[in-house]
């Protein structure tokens, strides 16, 4: 639905960044980052009005998880005005209650995101236009969904390259054209991945370095299709909840090998090339500037499926890697990336 929104509402929406909505009724929600009560701001009650009804509609079919938007036509000279909201329907004691957090508008570049340049020029080497499967793990709000999308717009821009995205829901505007290359989003209801992946490998035009973005990665039958996918040359990106990077890949093959078996850790094991960890820290502003946050990364590499890496998946010595990540870091500090880079096969 199209709101018509004055300028007080607009102002007040650039600031919001989560809304909740209890199923009963949005008068008994809040705003926040400040913990506001709905009630007492009258001129959101429209706004809020229509974000419940969005919240009950995209929810009636017993899925949890949904984009609900607000937009406002042009009208008397105002240009157009569009916000989109992640959403999550959350069981409470005292009844339903839809958690909205504001999607943001536009995709950060690499250096943007504050990431190491010796990281940089690993996610954006020429080596992954050959296919494997790009592994960004950390707990929820720690930005990885942000790296993944902004490491596909750079290889975009500066490769060509084309990239289908399997999310539910989209969470940063991938969709379009970025220089010489292409990006097409879809969304797909949880429960549906692997059909919707399967779908996607009958969708690639006949070009070199295609990649595919799996929003995350949650159940046996998704991770089976991302080994599945970065076994046929695709580069695959997707996102896991994970402590480090050694539990992310036995997380990952845990549950790919579910379906796959004792193949599972033999597919890991050839198609894995980066896995990396990240956390969003906290830094003491400037007098007079507003607080920001440091994005801290750990990472790891196999530059093929015969790499000690690679060797250590295929034993299940998992817990070995913490070695290499160890080893890795000190290679990447004192040589730079091409050390690491060189050996790739």
């Amino acid at each position: 639905m199209e709101l018509v929104l004055d300028e007080r509402v607009r102002t007040a929406l650039e600031q919001i960044t989560d809304w909740y909505l209890p199923e009963s009724g949005f008068m008994d929600g809040c705003l926040y980052p400040k913990n506001q009560n709905i009630k007492d701001f009258a001129f959101l009650y429209e706004v809020a009005a229509d974000l419940l009804q969005q919240c009950l509609d995209k929810t009636a079919d017993g899925y949890d998880e949904f984009v609900a938007s607000v937009s406002a036509s042009g009208e008397d000279g105002a240009a157009p005005y569009r916000r989109s909201y992640r959403g999550h329907r959350i069981t409470t004691i005292q009844g339903p209650v839809f958690a909205l957090r504001r999607m943001p508008q536009t995709v950060p570049g690499l250096n943007d995101l504050g990431l190491d340049q010796a990281l940089r020029k690993v996610l954006l080497s020429d080596h992954l236009n050959k296919g494997g499967l790009v592994l960004i793990c950390g707990e929820t709000g720690q930005g990885k969904s942000t790296t993944c999308a902004a490491t596909i717009k750079e290889r975009m821009f500066t490769l060509g390259s084309f990239c289908l995205t399997v999310e539910d829901p989209p969470e940063m505007p991938l969709h379009g054209v970025h220089g010489q290359g292409r990006c097409y989003q879809t969304e797909v209801q949880s429960g549906n991945f692997a059909q919707a992946m399967r779908g996607a490998m009958r969708c690639y035009p006949t070009v070199n370095g295609s990649i595919l973005y799996v929003g995350e990665t949650r159940d046996h039958e998704t991770a089976a299709e991302v080994l599945r996918i970065a076994m046929n040359g695709n580069l695959v990106f997707t996102t896991i909840h994970a402590s480090d990077v050694p539990n992310a890949l036995k997380r990952l093959l845990s549950m790919a090998s579910q379906t796959m078996g004792d193949d599972a850790k033999d597919i890991l094991s050839s198609v894995f090339r980066v896995g990396m960890h990240q956390v969003l820290e906290d830094v003491r502003p400037l007098p007079g500037q507003p607080p920001r946050k440091k994005l801290n990364n750990t990472f790891l590499l196999s530059q093929g499926a015969s790499s000690p890496v690679a060797n250590k998946i295929r034993n299940e010595e998992i817990d070995g890697l913490a070695n290499d990540i160890s080893q890795q870091k000190i290679v990447m500090t004192k040589q730079g990336p091409d050390a690491l880079l060189r050996l790739w096969t």
